[in-house]
């Protein structure tokens, strides 16, 4: 009857911010800055569109056809 050894522990390496520096992730959070930022500024401006009861700023249209139709002119 053969034993298998249980797998030696590794050492834990302590985490530092030096560590997360040099791991890249001071690269990684000045790529993902820009769109946390803008992520940030439309959910904002969103929110306080709803928050202030204004319209949207997009046209409705009843149809597409029917504004169509109504800004060409037709054949003479």
């Amino acid at each position: 009857m053969t034993t298998t050894q249980a797998p030696a522990a590794t050492a834990r390496r302590r985490r530092t911010p030096r560590t997360w520096v040099k791991g890249g992730g001071l690269t990684a959070l000045a790529f993902a800055l820009p769109m946390i930022l803008i992520f940030t500024v439309f959910s904002l401006g969103a929110h306080r569109a709803v928050r202030r009861h204004e319209p949207s700023r997009r046209p409705t249209f009843s149809s597409p056809r029917s504004s169509w139709a109504s800004t060409t002119s037709s054949p003479s």
